[in-house]
């Protein structure tokens, strides 16, 4: 019958066993459920596929990255992470597809990335208020004895995170990454300074930073901008205003300047 149907187009051939009914033109939440199902029993999505369906970051290429216990081998299409049978606190399921839970998948992000895009999918999921700190732990310590990276990465960038430092949008992520390059002091990200919230402040130089996207370029939004500026130098703030090109553009110049007013 299986056979019939492949001959007469109704079956299209995804994986070994996995078949799309009438058409492949699947989503990508249908390549990622077909990835699965391909795994064999018990296999779930995971590591970087598993970020992208939790919202944690983008994907990059095709290729699906699934976790089993099953005798699987990589493809140009799957990558096959082998794995004892995860354990059900570290499984879940979204949009029908089985996954490993946020915390897992922090856990198994901690061996592929580096320091700072490590930093910011558990940033990420600390904005989206699915970060559980002590469900992380948990997820590492059920991993003793497995060799790797990912147990110290994962509870060194979380010692670093130090609580909701939310950062909202990419400007705000370079931001950052600028003060990190630049060796200049930390400062408060999205905190309220009496009934406003600024982007970032440093509380002893009295100095407020404002990222404008290009949100920020309507009429209702600059005037909105101009209320609070004046009210903050009004209160005994200074406040700077950076875009994209001062942040990304030039940030030898902007940080230079920053350093200025800082010491």
């Amino acid at each position: 019958m299986v056979a019939v149907r492949l001959d007469r187009r109704r079956l299209l051939k995804l994986h070994r066993g996995v078949y799309a009914v009438g058409h492949a033109r699947l989503t990508r939440q249908g390549e990622w459920l077909a990835a699965v199902l391909a795994a064999g029993p018990g296999a779930v999505l995971s590591h970087r596929s598993a970020a992208a369906l939790h919202g944690l970051r983008g994907e990059r290429g095709r290729r699906v990255d699934v976790a089993t216990a099953a005798n699987r081998v990589s493809t140009h299409r799957i990558e096959v992470h082998r794995r004892q049978l995860l354990p059900d606190a570290d499984v879940t399921a979204r949009a029908g597809i089985p996954v490993t839970t946020v915390s897992r998948t922090l856990v198994d992000l901690a061996e592929l990335l580096g320091p700072r895009p490590l930093a910011r999918a558990i940033n990420e999921a600390d904005v989206l208020g699915m970060l559980d700190l002590d469900d992380v732990l948990a997820a590492t310590g059920r991993l003793r004895g497995r060799r790797g990276r990912g147990r110290g990465m994962i509870v060194a960038t979380l010692e670093r995170h130090l609580g909701p430092d939310l950062l909202r949008s990419e400007l705000e992520h370079r931001f950052r990454e600028l003060l990190i390059d630049h060796a200049l002091p930390r400062a408060e990200h999205n905190v309220h300074i009496g009934r406003w919230e600024v982007d970032a402040c440093w509380r002893p130089q009295r100095l407020i930073v404002e990222l404008d996207s290009r949100f920020h370029d309507t009429p209702a939004a600059r005037r909105q901008d101009a209320v609070k500026e004046r009210a903050l130098r009004a209160a005994g703030w200074h406040v700077v205003r950076y875009r994209w090109r001062d942040v990304v553009g030039a940030p030898r110049r902007t940080a230079d300047e920053l350093r200025g007013v800082l010491h």
